[in-house]
């Protein structure tokens, strides 16, 4: 568990802690490969921060150092070689990007997503692809934003770029969904309309021709748990479906079926199990142009999970559904989900995938 001169811990009480499995070698001892570490770090910052007033330098020489404490604590953490990294001039530079954006302010919430975005950088050292640049990017960025909108942008995240697997109920999806935006739901009370195009300004967001609220999310995601169903009268081919094992009866009284899968995923797994190929176009079909209206599925949600109720009407109060995260949006808000939420280990790279 990070801590920073503030005395504030990064993580809730029900956070978990990992630590490396083993010893690591990286052919010298690790104290003394983090020392070496650690002075090539300081040296650069210092050559770059000489210019400042006798006592400014030395507060933003020990942030810059804190931060680099922490920094190197997370390398040893995921293993990572920490000489190599430290070797190559794209990480120096990065590192000394986050060492100028905390200490400018030695606060702790920067501090912890600037640590995440550089294990990230890490990982991606010998990948010069979109993933890697928007890191580099997104450390720039970072020291110009507050706790609440690295909050925004987590919420954001989660609500249109994640999927939590396969779900078998409404009320399993509205349980996932709300413990996933939990620990960003209480910040966005802090946000106005505003803070919005200040983040699209930094190339964090991007205003959509379209809009995608959570019920429209929800309900592309897990279109089979979110359906109205349909009758024989209401679909192409709808007779063929019903006589097969692909759909369930959900009322009689209407004649009224459903494709009995909550996802693509699952109703491919279900046409595979009854080798069903011949009828997988008019399943999908069925599938995916049954969904219910984005607000039908919103009170289904939160009839589920009333915490859900809050942080949906905010976000329709700042019309987040209008607006999208872009690769520097989402490297910042994934950090920052990373160090809040216990568990939470989805690659960086996957979610521009």
């Amino acid at each position: 568990m990070r801590r920073w001169k503030t005395q504030r811990q990064s993580a809730g009480n029900d956070s978990n802690n990992f630590q490396a499995m083993g010893d690591i070698n990286f052919g010298i001892g690790y104290s003394d490969a983090k020392e070496i570490a650690k002075d090539a770090a300081m040296e650069v910052f210092e050559k770059n921060f000489e210019l400042l007033a006798q006592d400014a330098h030395e507060l933003a020489r020990i942030r810059a150092e804190e931060l680099t404490n922490v920094f190197l604590e997370a390398v040893q953490e995921k293993s990572l070689p920490v000489l190599a990294a430290m070797r190559d001039p794209g990480v120096q530079s990065s590192l000394l990007t986050a060492q100028s954006g905390y200490a400018k302010t030695g606060d702790p919430d920067l501090g912890d997503v600037l640590v995440e975005l550089l294990v990230d950088r890490i990982h991606l050292n010998d990948r010069r692809n979109t993933a890697q640049l928007a890191l580099k990017k997104s450390l720039e960025v970072a020291e110009n934003l507050s706790k609440e909108l690295f909050a925004l942008l987590s919420f954001n995240m989660m609500v249109k770029e994640v999927s939590f697997g396969e779900l078998s109920s409404v009320e399993e999806v509205a349980d996932s969904l709300a413990r996933a935006i939990h620990p960003f739901a209480s910040d966005l009370t802090a946000v106005h309309p505003s803070d919005l195009d200040y983040l699209a300004g930094l190339g964090c967001l991007i205003h959509a021709a379209g809009t995608l609220p959570p019920g429209q999310s929800m309900g592309m995601n897990y279109p089979g748990l979110f359906s109205r169903g349909f009758t024989e009268k209401e679909l192409m081919h709808a007779d063929h479906l019903i006589s097969s094992p692909l759909v369930r009866l959900i009322n009689s009284n209407e004649g009224r079926y459903q494709i009995d899968a909550g996802t693509k995923m699952g109703l491919q797994a279900l046409i595979d199990t009854h080798e069903a190929q011949d009828l997988a176009d008019a399943a999908l079909h069925a599938l995916t142009t049954t969904r219910l209206q984005d607000h039908e599925i919103e009170e289904m949600l939160i009839s589920s999970s009333p915490e859900l109720e809050e942080p949906i009407r905010r976000g329709k109060e700042l019309g987040l559904a209008g607006y999208l995260n872009t690769a520097i949006g989402t490297a910042i808000g994934h950090a920052n989900a990373r160090r809040t939420i216990p568990g939470f280990s989805l690659d960086f790279s996957n979610m521009l995938s």
